[in-house]
Formats: structure tokens, C-alpha cells, sequence
């Protein structure tokens, strides 16, 4: 029994191993023969067994990827012209609905499409990874030169397609098809623009002075950054590089300029809102980050460049990207929005208005001055309206109502008078005083002593003397065009002749 247990147990232990021999014998080969690919690292020379029928795997690779007696680059062209119908039909009805929605030309619509025409922009083949239908890039500013009266020569700029000319963007074009653009920056160092602004008062386009902010601030991946502001002054024939403000000081270079803006009222004042560029940061060109963006003024048309302290209620603010700005010639003003802070309001008289109480006679718009016209109101009102203000505000504006409770009795009542004659204006009249004063603050102290005498004079005159006196060929030889409009404006709207 024991000797049969002990057989029959050696039996099974047997067995056992036997099976477990079959199941490696054809496991092993599998896996070493197999496709021919036992490396163990990719930086190991393949063993010898390893490097048998090259022929036959090539043949294996290639199933499937040619087809006897064809061409197959034949085939891959056709294949390529299929994938760009199935785009195509595609993306038909898309651009049926797209048309649909820009007024043919002719129309009495205002808007026009003047081109280029869109194009499929699907980067993944047709597969709709990435896909952002039709697609003309982005137009970042477009300016219409004021010097011509027809409306035909527009500048356009690009994120980074530089910018373009055209003479003929008007009447003289019957269809969009007809108006032709000629590049004039493609030589520079950038052609990522921002901001275009030309100089108004200029009659002659051949002669017109364009500014063009380099530099594309509009926050995306690929807004490439800027080196500056270009500037020309026959028409975008030749250009010249302003790098930097406050005497290089300040670099532009990393920059993007948003906007850039022309005062009407003195058209050497000029004022340019930059901010960030995502490329200048990636690439390090903008150092340090922060501290040069903000608004800049230029008193020279564009030569020289000067960075702007900003004030947010009383207090200076850090540097920080300027999104806007334009300038309002009814309200005399430029305004400008800063991110983070919103909007931002300061007078024609950039740089920093002139103090009253040094550099000459200048006229005051109480209308413009809130101390002044909460002084106006009575105590109660007065500390609703500062009830409601941020605490800083607040405090800053019950500091200069302290300081104007300080002046003389006869100074506060001669203020306060004035105030009640401007307030008693029409609107109108308000509008062309608060576009004019800040102009005349802002010219040089010869000139504002010079136009000051003649206001003088012109407010003892009957009416009828003081248009003759303004009409006077002796007043157009010693006036400007614009200074002999601020003398007429003036004199028949400043409340005060007294002032």
C-alpha cells in the first residue's frame, strides 16, 4: 500500500511538471521570435538573431501603404484634394450664413466687407481639433486720414501683418474688389501693431503725420510684442523709431500700445496708452515686467515721449497696462481705461494742468473743480454726496474743502460766484468753455499774456465791435486759426469778464 501510495504520488508530481514544460516550450519562442524585436534598451545594438528578414518587415510596413502599378504620391495628392472638398463642403454652410450678415456693397448699409477674404483656418487636417472656421487674422487698428476730404486713404494695422495703405478706400472704389493696399512698415523692425493715430489739422495727405503704436496688447498666446512707436511725416513714405520715453529711461521695447490718441484743440498733444504683450513676457524684452506700462504724452507730435502719473482717488497708482484712450473735444478731455482701475478722466492740458498761482494769467472753469462745486451745495447735501464716495476720496476731497474754507472771505465768495455764472450757462455753452479753457491753459505763458489782453478788450466791445474786432485782418496776422476760434469762443461765453 505504501509503495503503491508513494507511486502514485510521484505520478502526479510528474505529470505536473510535464505540463508546465509544454506551456514554456511554446511560450518562449513566441515571445523571442516574435516581429524579431527583443531589445531590452534603445540604446542597445540589436543582437544578430534579432536582425533577420529586413525584406520581410519592410514588405509588412509597406502593406497597406501602396497599391501595385500606382503612383503613391498620385494617391496622396488625391487623397490631399479629397480632404480639402470634404473641408470645403464643410464649411459652405457656414460661410452662406457668415454673408448673410455683412451688407452687400451698394447697400444702405454703412458697413462694407473691403476684404481679405476669409480662409479656412481647421490646422488639424479636417479633423476639427482645431478649428476656427473663417478667418480673416486680426485687424488691430484702422485710421482714416482727416487731410483727405474724401475718405479714399485709410491705414490698417495687423496683430503682425504690419500696416497698410490704401488711397482709394472710398468713392473711388465702386466694390470692395477695387480697393487696392500697399504695405509701408514691411521693412521696419516690427510689424506687430497696436495703435494707429494721425495728426488732425493737416489739409495736405501727402504731408500727413502718422504715429503707429507697435506691439499687440490683446492678452492672447501669440500677441507678439513691440519695439516702439513709429512716426512719420509724409504720409507713411518714411518712418523713423522712437524706443523709449523720459529721455530712455523708459523702454517701449516688450511693450503693445492699445491706443493711441490726437488732441483736437492743440494738435501737438498726443497721448499713447501701452500695455502688455504676452510674447514680450515669455521672451524676458519687457524689464522690468510692469513698471513701463501705462499712458505716455508727447507735447511735440510724437517726437519726444513722457510717462503719466495716473491719480485714483487722490492717490497714485502703480504702473499697470492702458487699455484705451481717446480724447473727447467737447469736454476738453482725454479718457483713458486702466485695468484694474477702470476709467480714468484728465484734462486737454496734459502733461499735469498749470498751477493758477504761478506762470501767468489763466481762466478758471469752476464747473471742472469739485471742491468748488460741493462748496456750492448746502451742508447737507454736500455730506450725502461725500457719504457715498470711497473712503479714500472722501478724505482727500474734506482735506481740500478744509483748505478752501482757509482762503479769504472775499476769494471764497468771488469763486463761488463764479461758479453760480457758469452753473446758469446753457449746456452749450458749457461744452464749448470746458473744450476751450483747458486749450488755453495749456499754451505758453508769452501767448496766454498775449490772448489775455486781447479777451480784455474784447469784453469792454459792444457785439457788433467785437465781431468786427474778430474778423479783423490785424487780429488773422497775429493769430493762429485756432487761437483767433478760442478768442471768439471766449469772449462771447466766458460768464466773468471780470476774471
Amino acid at each position: 500500500m505504501n509503495l503503491g501510495g508513494t507511486c502514485l504520488s510521484g505520478c502526479r508530481f510528474s505529470k505536473a511538471w510535464f505540463a508546465l514544460g509544454l506551456f514554456l516550450f511554446f511560450l518562449v519562442p513566441t515571445a523571442s521570435f516574435g516581429q524579431g524585436s527583443k531589445l531590452t534598451s534603445q540604446f542597445e545594438a540589436a543582437d544578430e538573431r534579432d536582425q533577420d528578414h529586413p525584406k520581410q518587415r519592410d514588405a509588412w510596413f509597406m502593406r497597406g501603404r501602396t497599391v501595385p502599378g500606382r503612383s503613391p504620391a498620385l494617391l496622396r495628392y488625391r487623397a490631399h484634394q479629397q480632404k480639402l472638398q470634404m473641408r470645403a463642403q464643410r464649411a459652405a454652410p457656414l460661410a452662406a450664413r457668415a454673408q448673410t450678415r455683412v451688407p452687400a456693397a451698394g447697400s444702405s448699409s454703412v458697413w462694407t466687407p473691403l476684404g481679405p477674404a476669409p480662409l479656412a483656418s481647421d490646422a488639424s487636417g479636417g479633423g476639427g481639433v482645431q478649428d476656427y472656421n473663417w478667418v480673416s487674422g486680426r485687424a488691430t487698428a484702422v485710421a482714416v486720414d482727416p487731410a483727405d476730404s474724401t475718405g479714399n486713404t485709410v491705414f490698417v494695422g495687423g496683430a503682425f501683418g504690419g500696416v497698410w495703405k490704401s488711397s482709394n478706400a472710398g468713392p473711388l472704389s465702386n466694390s470692395p474688389s477695387q480697393v487696392t493696399w500697399t504695405p509701408v512698415i514691411d521693412d521696419l523692425g516690427s510689424l506687430a501693431v497696436g495703435a494707429i493715430a494721425i495728426q488732425p489739422g493737416n489739409s495736405n495727405p501727402a504731408n500727413s503725420l502718422v504715429l503707429v503704436g507697435t506691439g499687440e496688447p490683446n492678452s492672447s498666446a501669440d500677441s507678439y510684442y513691440g519695439l516702439g512707436i513709429f512716426r512719420s511725416t509724409d504720409a507713411g513714405s518714411t518712418w523713423s523709431l522712437i524706443q523709449s520715453a523720459n529721455s530712455g529711461s523708459r523702454s517701449f521695447a516688450g511693450l503693445g500700445f492699445s491706443k493711441i490718441a490726437f488732441s483736437t484743440s492743440n494738435r501737438n498733444l498726443v497721448v499713447a496708452a501701452a500695455a502688455a504683450a504676452t510674447q514680450g513676457i515669455v521672451e524676458g524684452l519687457e524689464v522690468p515686467n510692469t513698471v513701463n506700462r501705462g499712458l505716455y504724452y508727447s507735447t511735440d507730435a510724437g517726437v519726444t515721449w513722457t510717462y503719466a502719473s495716473v491719480k485714483d482717488s487722490g492717490a497714485t497708482i502703480a504702473p499697470g497696462s492702458a487699455t484705451a484712450v481717446v480724447y473727447n473735444p467737447t469736454a476738453g478731455a482725454f479718457f483713458a481705461a486702466m485695468r484694474y482701475h477702470g476709467m480714468e478722466q484728465k484734462a486737454g492740458s496734459l502733461p499735469p494742468g498749470p498751477n493758477p498761482a504761478a506762470g501767468g494769467p489763466h481762466l478758471a472753469n469752476p464747473l471742472a473743480n469739485p471742491v468748488q462745486r460741493l462748496m456750492a451745495m448746502p451742508p447737507e447735501q454736500r455730506e450725502r454726496v461725500l457719504e457715498k464716495l470711497p473712503p479714500q476720496q472722501q478724505a482727500n476731497l474734506r482735506q481740500r474743502l478744509d483748505e478752501f474754507d482757509k482762503l479769504p472771505p472775499q476769494e471764497r465768495a468771488r469763486r463761488l460766484q463764479l461758479l453760480q455764472s457758469f452753473s446758469s450757462l446753457p449746456p452749450e455753452k458749457q461744452q464749448v468753455l470746458a473744450r476751450q479753457l483747458p486749450a488755453f491753459n495749456a499754451l505758453p505763458e508769452d501767448r496766454r499774456k498775449l490772448l489775455r489782453g486781447e479777451l480784455v478788450q474784447l469784453w469792454r466791445m459792444p457785439e457788433a465791435d467785437r465781431q468786427a474786432r474778430l474778423n479783423s485782418d490785424a487780429l488773422k496776422s497775429q493769430y493762429s486759426p485756432s487761437e483767433l476760434q478760442m478768442l471768439s469762443d471766449i469772449s462771447q461765453n466766458y460768464p466773468n469778464p471780470a476774471r
